[in-house]
């Protein structure tokens, strides 16, 4: 796999993982309702990235 191609994987993902922070978070604000949740994503995904 040449870097070119490995870069593109890499955006593709993290725009995949972007796109599902946002599903989420509009979950958590007009479907569920709770502040709590969206609190207990948000912490979530600040603390995903450091593993």
């Amino acid at each position: 796999m040449s870097i070119k191609e490995t870069v593109q994987v890499l955006f593709r993902n993290q725009g995949m993982y972007n796109g599902l922070i946002v599903i989420c978070l509009l979950y958590a604000w007009f479907g569920a309702g709770s502040l709590a949740f969206s609190r207990l994503f948000l912490i979530y995904i600040t603390c995903v990235p450091c593993l």
